[in-house]
């Protein structure tokens, strides 16, 4: 990268590494944008985010990022914005209906879910969707997690997971249809 960065944000797209915003050791609340040539075997300055963000989650769906939520030094986040690399910029989305900040955000089926959170205050236990086809944020329901959580996606399905007293791992729910 052309700096040392933490509490960024990494997507792929089109077979190269993005780094969003994050934090180097003079700035911790950047709008940098890095991708990685792989061919070239470099790291190359892209055009900055729309908005400062620390501590988010960032994902991509049909060649286009989505960077959501965050900190930004002052305030946590609920907004959103996206990259369409075809047409190079970025533009702000819809909100989230819940600020977050140390989210996990996965694709499944064609849309966005921001699950688990913290909003400056408490943990945030609801699920939002994103549907790029029509650009709305809706909600998906709690995650009856009262610690944080964290979720990956494995083929058709979101494993919502998180650690309770104990360090025990539990699989709080099941998004999507197993084959």
């Amino acid at each position: 990268m052309n700096s040392v960065r933490s509490y960024a944000s990494v997507a792929l797209l089109n077979g190269e590494i993005y780094v969003f915003g994050g934090g180097d050791r003079r700035t911790w609340y950047n709008t940098d944008v890095d991708m990685s040539d792989l061919k070239l075997e470099r790291w190359i300055g892209m055009l900055s985010l729309q908005q400062k963000r620390f501590s988010f989650a960032a994902a991509e769906i049909d060649g286009v990022l989505y960077p959501t939520g965050g900190f930004d030094g002052k305030d946590y986040l609920n907004s959103a914005e996206n990259f369409d690399y075809r047409m190079c910029y970025w533009e702000q989305i819809a909100s989230m209906n819940s600020k977050r900040t140390c989210h996990s955000l996965v694709v499944l089926s064609g849309k966005l879910y921001a699950l688990g959170a913290y909003d400056g205050s408490t943990m945030v236990s609801s699920i939002e969707i994103y549907d790029s086809s029509y650009g709305l944020m809706d909600e998906g329901g709690p995650n009856e997690a009262d610690k944080g959580i964290f979720c990956c996606c494995c083929s058709v399905t979101v494993y919502i997971c998180c650690c309770r007293s104990g360090n025990r791992l539990n699989v709080l729910k099941r998004v999507g249809a197993e084959k």
